[in-house]
Order: structure tokens, then sequence, then C-alpha cells
């Protein structure tokens, strides 16, 4: 990372100290402690921060849910803004692979000359 000002997520960087001293204060309590941190390989920080941010979100709207049931009279406009504002993100579906047509005839055609050849060699 070159050193300069950038911004993540809303807040301005000013220098690559700033950013690992971001992720050693995230990611300590996670792993165990500053020199896990330091031990641990930067790729595998990010991912470590991504899913510790998820965990925050997800702790969020449970607290939210939790004081949604134990005040149901709080305005239903605020609370359903609030709601669509917090409520994490739904898993998306499975992406579905569509048959290529074009290549499975290719494939056909490459299989049925293999096999007359395979015929021609032996004879019949």
């Amino acid at each position: 990372m070159v050193a300069g000002t950038s911004s993540i997520s809303g807040q301005q960087i000013n220098d690559d100290t700033d950013l690992f001293e971001m992720i050693i204060y995230t990611l300590s309590p996670v792993l165990g402690g500053r020199s896990e941190v330091l031990a641990t390989p930067f790729v595998e920080c990010l991912k470590y921060i991504e899913l510790e941010r998820q965990r925050k979100k997800a702790d969020r709207w449970n607290r939210f849910m939790d004081l949604f049931y134990a005040h149901p009279m709080v305005d239903k406009n605020k609370r359903q803004r609030y709601v669509e504002l917090i409520e994490p993100e739904k898993p998306r579906r499975n992406l579905t692979m569509r048959t290529n047509l074009d290549q499975l005839r290719a494939l056909k055609e490459q299989q049925e000359r293999e096999r007359a050849k395979k015929s021609i060699r032996q004879g019949g």
C-alpha cells in the first residue's frame, strides 16, 4: 500500500501506520493479541476484518430485535426505516449454471468422431 491519504469506509487514513493500527486494534481481541495480528498474513487479516464487521452488524440487528419486542409502541414508520437500514443482507440465491447447447453439440460431435476413428482402427 502506498503511503498517503485514502478513504476507508468514510474514515480518512493519513498513512500506512494508521491502517495497520486500525487492523491491530480491530483484530487483537479476535486473534488474541497484537503479536498474533502481526503474525497473520495481511490477506487473512482482511478476511477477519470482514467477518468481524459482519458479526457486529448481526449483533446490532439482534439487539434491535430485542428492543423491538420489548417496546412495541414505537412509531411504525420510524421503526420500518430503521429496520431497512440495519437489516443484514439476505443471502444470495445460488447461481444456476445454464447449459450451453452449442458446447454440448460440439462435444457430442467430437466424441462421435473419436468413436468412428476407434472403430476403424479396430476393424469394424
